[in-house]
């Protein structure tokens, strides 16, 4: 399709999908959530098809346009130690008026679940599969970190002609204990 298509929240379960757009389309994929009624869902996308899953998307822009009540974490992809997100020819949009909402990130990158660890007396983060990034071609505008990650993780970034816009921070991390 072409032009703006509203979606709610999804969850890809798959371990392996690839969303493209058609020759000549220009689909504009976008997220308006309301606080009430998604009030613990604050990833619009997310990989849950366990610790190798690989999404990637080709040639279409994602948009999160966020409610007028301040409120905070929000991102509008999420994935988890070890997973895969490729990104080619797209844009990605956060529409944050005034900055109302804080903690917002394009791509929110949380650290391996509890499950998925290697049972050690302290596990090492930089044991783990990185999380890959891999973006060609996209640009990613607006007032949001360009990724997010609460905790440490192991993370490889390649970005190939891009362009970024935004007054926030390209990663943003809480660090490790």
């Amino acid at each position: 399709f072409n032009g703006r298509h509203e979606e709610v929240p999804l969850e890809i379960a798959s371990p392996r999908m690839t969303l493209k757009a058609g020759a000549g389309f220009h689909p504009v994929v976008v997220f308006r959530p309301q606080l009430s009624s998604l009030e613990s869902v604050r990833e619009m996308i997310r990989l849950a098809g366990g610790s190798t899953s690989r999404l990637a998307i080709q040639g279409v822009e994602l948009r999160l346009e966020l409610p007028s009540d301040p409120s905070y974490g929000w991102s509008l992809l999420a994935m988890y130690t070890g997973q895969s997100l490729e990104l080619a020819d797209c844009v990605l949009t956060v529409q944050n008026v005034d900055e109302r909402h804080t903690q917002v990130a394009m791509i929110d990158v949380r650290a391996r679940r509890p499950a998925e660890t290697m049972t050690m007396t302290q596990p090492q983060p930089s044991m783990a599969s990185p999380t890959r990034l891999s973006l060609d071609r996209c640009i990613a505008r607006g007032a949001a970190s360009v990724i997010g990650m609460n905790e440490e993780t192991p993370l490889d970034v390649r970005w190939n002609q891009g362009l970024i816009v935004t007054p926030w921070y390209f990663v943003e991390t809480g660090g490790s204990t």
